[in-house]
């Protein structure tokens, strides 16, 4: 056995992307068309503003990075 394997549970939720710093901070994009974005809020997932591609977060939430729908790259302290 792999190590890990059998041990994954199952979240809430339909990404296509995920990005983690740890287990306070995740955030990723939906499989829905528009490409939502959304936080992990410790239950279930917080749609964030915006609509993106790609989502990375900083060590903290004081910053985060998205590729748009447009491909363009965007910045947001928050």
């Amino acid at each position: 056995m792999l190590p890990g394997e059998g041990q994954w549970k199952q979240m809430p939720g339909k990404l296509k992307t995920i990005h983690c710093t740890d287990g306070n901070n995740i955030a990723g994009v939906s499989s829905e068309i528009g490409s939502n974005m959304y936080r992990w809020n410790g239950s279930g997932w917080t749609q964030l503003w915006g609509n993106g591609t790609h989502v990375h977060i900083g060590i903290t939430w004081g910053n985060m990075w998205q590729v748009n729908t447009s491909d363009a790259i965007c910045q947001a302290s928050i």
